[in-house]
């Protein structure tokens, strides 16, 4: 049975853009934008997650965020096209079911000492979620907020999920680096048609500083 499964999912030849979206919280609110954003835009879009299967009128309820990965599967070779979009809810208990999926995005909204249940210790939980994030195709990071009291690791998690990602970096803090740190960034960002930017203290930053990040932020040259 195993051995047809996987025949049959790597004949797919269906492939619609991928996006996942992973976290502690905030995922539902996430994926249900993006559909409604797609949908706005007269784009092909299925949403799997928490709340069900939904694509155009259908709507089916599921056991699990994750649903098994031959029912992601079979969703995709039914209804969908390689002009269409999937997003995704991702639990980091459901990693087996999406293993052998390429996303095209994934989305990581914050890391937040939830599932320890499950998981036992924020490490394990963070090397979940650092599983999910190496599904990546095309090693695209996302902009995302570590929110949480000082000293929990947050600095570190993000460079960390950098590192795995094997991207550029540079560290900034909103308040003891002044303008001129940040047009170092900009530059470097330019020379290298890329950078993630890893910023300490961001509630803080001013708003000279926004405008002179906002432009590049948008253009995704820095994230």
């Amino acid at each position: 049975m195993k051995k047809y499964l996987k025949n049959y999912i790597n004949n797919l030849n269906i492939h619609p853009t991928i996006i996942g979206v992973t976290g502690s919280n905030g995922k539902t609110s996430t994926t249900t934008i993006i559909y409604n954003i797609l949908k706005h835009l007269n784009k092909k879009v299925m949403l799997i997650g928490t709340n069900g299967v939904y694509f155009e009128f259908i709507n089916l309820k599921t056991r699990n965020t994750t649903i098994s990965n031959l029912s992601i599967h079979y969703l995709i070779n039914k209804y969908l096209d390689n002009d269409s979009y999937l997003i995704m809810e991702l639990s980091s208990q459901g990693y087996e079911r999406i293993k052998n999926i390429k996303f095209d995005y994934i989305i990581y909204t914050n890391l937040d000492n939830e599932h320890l249940d499950y998981h036992k210790t924020m490490n394990n939980y963070f090397k979940a979620k650092i599983k999910i994030l190496n599904l990546v195709k095309n090693k695209k990071l996302f902009s995302m907020i570590l929110y949480g009291n000082p000293g929990i690791g947050k600095t570190s998690i993000a460079i960390a999920i950098i590192n795995e990602l094997g991207l550029r970096y540079r560290m900034l803090n909103a308040v003891i680096n002044n303008k001129k740190d940040f047009d170092v960034v900009v530059e470097e960002a330019k020379m290298y048609n890329g950078l993630v930017l890893v910023m300490d203290e961001i509630h803080r930053l001013n708003k000279d500083k926004q405008d002179l990040l906002l432009p590049y932020l948008e253009s995704g040259l820095i994230t």
